[in-house]
């Protein structure tokens, strides 16, 4: 059974179910009430009743009496009989004008002689059943009677029966049109809220089927809204994964295929041409294969490390640190390669450096990065006399925070880089144009930078020039502790 149809029946029964009850509490309290307002109005007889017959009494007025009687026995369908009955048990006044002045010998009247408040008694005369009302009339603190009501039950009851007819009816009147308003209110709710369910799960089949670029339409603002939302940023996440899959591939393919087809081509000359081959080119085709060879495991050690950062599973070895020697290591570890380039390569030293709490090997490998890109993308002879490579640091303080920084920054005088590239040089698998490489040396090296505590940023053209690349990074001067 569908969701809708499950929802459609459920909200349904709900509003049938609350209607009918609410009904049925209405005609439940109005009973109540009904019956309440009947006894009510027979004590309010009774009192008056015995009202008047105290003023009766004491004017000796019998004729006010009698006409009182006969005036609430026409005005109330229900009243069967009223009398006043003296001290002596005779009756002073009655509705039935033959028995005036009889004694009242009967239980129910004997017994009604003795109350000494309202006294109500249940009783049948012939087909009829009679509630009779009784309450003593006081003149003073003396009693000088009773007066007696005899209410029909049966005419009541009639009365009450067609009343709470009458009620029963209006209540259904109103009741239908409110189930059927409210029924196709709970349909369009139903489709207000399986319209975005529906919606969502055929994006999802969408996606399982490869389309990643879909989108859910949606203008609510609650949670099936937010749901959606939330939907429509997985999908352009799981876009953004795939795409980047497809990078990786091709990437990591390429710089695979490139190093072993050279090793498998080299191996294949050197076989071939025998021995006096390899003694002649030997040497040469095997520095290449393990250029070739080094390549290979760069690209291995640089996808493990892009792996360890993702997952979190990176740990450094904090270690109190000299800056310049490790920014001296690099400069001497690219000296033979930029000289062949005619690139040179300068530091630009503070003194008042301190020592900092740093992975040594980690900002070796950060600064080997940035300054091999720098020798990559800085041409041969240019400008007149040799590019350069200018590798600096210094001393910087944030007052706000009251930390120190250590700031270092590889500048160098080459092509710089495209304005489309700068606000995604530091993602995954990003290359400048069509270079060498697998476009996470950058990646890496802002991870670890960031592990540290510091950030890293890039500016191209160099500020003042029209030309070349600045890429700056800091460390936060901190104590071994």
């Amino acid at each position: 059974m569908k969701l809708k149809t499950k929802f459609s029946i459920f909200s349904g029964l709900l509003i049938i179910l609350v209607a009918f009850s609410i009904s049925a509490l209405l005609i439940f309290v109005e009973e109540k009430y009904l019956t309440n307002e009947t006894k009510q109005k027979q004590l309010s007889s009774i009192n008056n009743l015995a009202r008047v017959a105290k003023d009766s009494i004491i004017r000796e007025d019998d004729l006010m009496i009698l006409n009182y009687i006969n005036t609430i026995r026409k005005t109330e369908g229900s009243i069967s009989y009223a009398m006043v009955v003296n001290n002596e048990s005779k009756i002073i006044a009655h509705t039935d004008p033959l028995l005036l002045r009889t004694a009242v010998e009967d239980p129910i009247g004997i017994k009604a002689q003795t109350c000494k408040d309202v006294f109500m008694q249940t009783y049948k005369k012939g087909n009829e059943e009679i509630i009779d009302v009784a309450s003593p009339v006081m003149v003073g603190n003396k009693k000088s009677g009773v007066v007696r009501v005899g209410f029909s039950k049966t005419i009541i009851d009639n009365t009450l029966k067609n009343t709470l007819d009458t009620i029963r009816k209006h209540i259904i009147v109103v009741t239908i049109p409110v189930v059927i308003l409210g029924l196709l209110g709970a349909l369009i709710f139903v489709h207000t809220m399986t319209k975005p369910i529906k919606a969502l799960a055929q994006g999802s089949k969408l996606i399982a089927e490869g389309k990643l670029d879909t989108k859910i339409k949606t203008k609510g603002k609650d949670e099936l809204g937010l749901l959606a939302e939330q939907f429509n940023i997985m999908a352009v996440k799981l876009n953004e994964l795939d795409e980047l899959k497809r990078d990786f591939v091709s990437c990591v393919t390429h710089d695979l295929r490139s190093p072993l087809s050279a090793i498998e081509s080299y191996v294949n000359d050197m076989l071939e041409g025998g021995l006096k081959e390899f003694e002649r080119n030997g040497i040469e085709n095997l520095n290449i294969i393990r250029n070739n060879a080094v390549r290979l495991s760069r690209l291995i050690d640089n996808l493990l490390d892009a792996a360890k950062l993702e997952s979190g599973r990176i740990e450094l070895d904090l270690k109190l640190t000299n800056i310049h020697s490790v920014i001296n290591d690099v400069a001497k570890l690219f000296a033979l390669y930029a000289e062949d380039k005619k690139i040179t390569i300068k530091s630009k030293l503070s003194e008042l450096i301190p020592g900092i709490v740093i992975d040594g090997d980690k900002i070796r490998q950060v600064l080997a990065n940035l300054v091999s890109n720098s020798i990559k993308f800085t041409p041969s002879g240019v400008p007149p006399g040799g590019g350069t490579i200018t590798i600096a640091d210094e001393l910087i303080t944030d007052t706000e925070k009251n930390q120190r920084f250590v700031q270092i920054s590889v500048t160098d005088t080459g092509i710089g880089i495209p304005a489309e590239n700068l606000d995604e040089i530091f993602s995954k698998f990003t290359k400048v144009s069509n270079t060498k490489g697998t476009g996470l040396g950058l990646f890496i090296s802002s991870n670890i930078i960031e592990l540290h505590g510091g950030k890293i940023w890039v500016e191209s053209p160099v500020p003042g020039s029209t030309k070349g690349s600045k890429f700056t990074f800091t460390l936060p001067v901190k104590s071994n502790k």
